[in-house]
Order: C-alpha cells, then sequence, then structure tokens
C-alpha cells in the first residue's frame, strides 16, 4: 500500500525487461535478495503467459502476483505497458513490495463479516455442501464457474444475517506428502463487502498451514494486501476460471528448476474497476510430486446452524463447473469414493468435464 510504502526501503530492480521500483520494510535485504524475488514473480508471470499461449487464450489485462516462503511476502503487479514497446501480450513488473507476514496482517479485513470463516480451515466441515472427487491425477486441476452466485445473501433468518456465512467454489487436492497429511483447496470465496468472488487459498503442508487472509496464530498469509487481492473481486455472472497446481517449478538463477510451489491461478472479469482477465497467482508450500485425490467442491460454511433450505429465505447456491481438465483431460468422477459428500445438497448432473449441482435448496 502507500501507507506502507512510505515507511519502505526503496531500491530499484534488474530483470529481462529493465528495473522495476521495490519496496521492503525488512531489515537486511541485500539487493540480490530483491532482485531474485522480482525474478520469481517474472517467473511465474511467465509461466501462466506460456499456459495462456498454448491453449490460445484471451491475454489478460492485469496480472497480480503473492508468494510466501513464511517469512516475507512479495506482493506485485503486472500488465501490457504499450509505452515501454513491449508486445502486447508481454507482461512486465510494474512494482513489487516485500513485507513481513506480521505487517501485512494489520490489513487483513477485505471481507467484512467473511473474514471470520476465512480463518478457519476447517471450511466444510463447519457448513453444507458438495464434494466431489475425480478419477484421475495430474500436475493440475482447472475448472469454470458461471452465473452461480449465493443465493438470499441480502436476507435474515431468526435473527441472524445469511451474509454472515461464507460461500464457496473451490477444487483442490488431498493426500499425504513425506509421511503427512497433503490437503489444499484453492478457488473462490464471496466477498459481502465487494459484492463478488474473490480468491481463495488453504495449503495444509508438512504441520504448516498457509491461507491469502487470516489472523489466527500459526497460519501463515499468503496474500492480504487490500489493494492488490483484496479489489480483485470478479464479477457474478462472467466466467471465471480457476487452476490449482499440486506443483510447479521455481524460479532458480535465470532457470525453472527453482524449489516447485503449490500455486493456484483466477482468471475473471474484476467488477470495479472493470477491468478484463484479472489474473491472481498466489503461490505457497512445497510443490508436491506425489498421488493425490483431486476435487470439485461448493460449500455454505461458517455455522453448524445455517437455515434449513425449506426456508425461502435461506441461504443457498448453486454449482455449475463447466471445462473441468486434470491435466489436458476432462475430468470424471468417483461415485463410490468414501470422501464423496453431500450435506442438504444434490447433485443435479454430472459427466466428463462438468458438474452441476444445488447446496440447501428445499
Amino acid at each position: 500500500t502507500d501507507e506502507q510504502n512510505a515507511k519502505a526501503t526503496h531500491y530499484e530492480a534488474t530483470f529481462d525487461k529493465g528495473t522495476v521500483d521495490v519496496y521492503t520494510t525488512i531489515n537486511g535485504v541485500s539487493k540480490t535478495d530483491v532482485e531474485d524475488f522480482v525474478n520469481t514473480a517474472n517467473n511465474a508471470i511467465k509461466q501462466e503467459m506460456a499456459i495462456i499461449a498454448a491453449k490460445n487464450e484471451t491475454v489478460p489485462d492485469v496480472i497480480l502476483y503473492q508468494y510466501t516462503d513464511g517469512n516475507i511476502q512479495i506482493a506485485c503487479s503486472a500488465d501490457a505497458n504499450k509505452s515501454r514497446g513491449y508486445a502486447a501480450n508481454d507482461f512486465y513488473v510494474t512494482q513489487l513490495s516485500i513485507f513481513e507476514n506480521a505487517a501485512l496482517a494489520q490489513n487483513a479485513e477485505p471481507f467484512n463479516s467473511m473474514i471470520s470463516p476465512q480463518q478457519n480451515p476447517a471450511g466444510f466441515e463447519t457448513g453444507i455442501g458438495i464434494r466431489h472427487i475425480a478419477n484421475q491425477d495430474g500436475q493440475y486441476m482447472t475448472a469454470t464457474i458461471a452465473n452461480c452466485p449465493p443465493l438470499n445473501v441480502e436476507k435474515t433468518v431468526n435473527g441472524v444475517a445469511n451474509s454472515s456465512y461464507a460461500y464457496y467454489h473451490y477444487i483442490g487436492f488431498s493426500g499425504t506428502y513425506k509421511g503427512q497429511e497433503l490437503g489444499t483447496d484453492m478457488g473462490l470465496l464471496y466477498s459481502n463487502k465487494y459484492k463478488g468472488w474473490q480468491p481463495y487459498m488453504k495449503v495444509n503442508q508438512m504441520g504448516k498451514r498457509y491461507m491469502l487472509w487470516s489472523d489466527v496464530p500459526g497460519i501463515t498469509v499468503v496474500g492480504c494486501v487490500e489493494d492488490q487481492l483484496g479489489l480483485a473481486a470478479y464479477g457474478m455472472t462472467s466466467p471465471i476460471t480457476i487452476t490449482a497446481y499440486k506443483t510447479i517449478p521455481g524460479y532458480n538463477n535465470g532457470n525453472n528448476n527453482g524449489e516447485s510451489k503449490i500455486r493456484l491461478t483466477v482468471k475473471g472479469t474484476r467488477i470495479s474497476p472493470l477491468t478484463q482477465n484479472v489474473m491472481c497467482i498466489s503461490e505457497a508450500g512445497t510443490g508436491a510430486d506425489v498421488t493425490v485425490k483431486w476435487k470439485a467442491l461448493t460449500t455454505i460454511a461458517g455455522s453448524p446452524n445455517i437455515p434449513a433450505g425449506s426456508n425461502s429465505m435461506a441461504p443457498r447456491i448453486e454449482m455449475n463447473y463447466s471445462n473441468v481438465k486434470i491435466g489436458t483431460k476432462n475430468a470424471t468422477w468417483n461415485n463410490d469414493d468414501y470422501d464423496f459428500t453431500l450435506i442438504r445438497s444434490r447433485i443435479t448432473s454430472q459427466g466428463s468435464g462438468y458438474i452441476k449441482g444445488k447446496v440447501n435448496f428445499s
């Protein structure tokens, strides 16, 4: 933020597109460290742009990047600045900030009432919804969500506002890594403050817990710079694509052979200012090249006492996932898996590469 940058040390870092302004409040950060962070962000952006080119997808207007190693946070934005003479699809890092996570946590209220469920890594277990397991494994899972907003959010039932619950669409995976439990939830959380979808990420790995926004002790904050991800609320009707990677190579001295990361990428249309295809890239943990179970979920969480769907004013949400792929192949669904769960919900249709359902409808 501008306030943080005013108190920070300013550097000019060099990368393959020239120089970029970097601000940090961390003592003892060297110029080499700063340039490594810039190149880490630039490398991640290049990887995503290569995927866009390979799929012949629309080039985004803005890219936002978040990363943490548990102590230091990188927050940067990138765009295609024609004044620098770059090609239309050539992005560069425009500014980068490096802060301690503890300092960032002071800003961690982008959701108003939504902040409480965001703090709770249990998520699905405190609510209702659909959890469905895919048959395949692969490096990544991607899905497109469109026109499935939470309903009755403005209503109040028995004195409790429906806006106090948390509404999620997300994908992720579970398994074991180095003998310990590995689990991720990565996708979208409804923001009552911004009336749209915002990126959501939770990673449990090697005894550590990472989330995008949390002030709970013991949870590592991955991204809570409100003027970065916080204002990137995506619209409720236009398509949003989420991609979860269980492993993706990191930057190391100019090559894609650094320590791998778990990554979430979200692409969609930002509400305000109206911007096409804002891409959020969030990374945390250590990439896991192990067999995992991929899942797709739609949930309402935050309370064990969510009003029943028989009440016309009760909170509810539809699941509408299309173009669901694991790697390059359409996802198919395992109806016999023990982790296939419906709580006050139903799947209305499913097939190769898609799944639809209703949560808390009578």
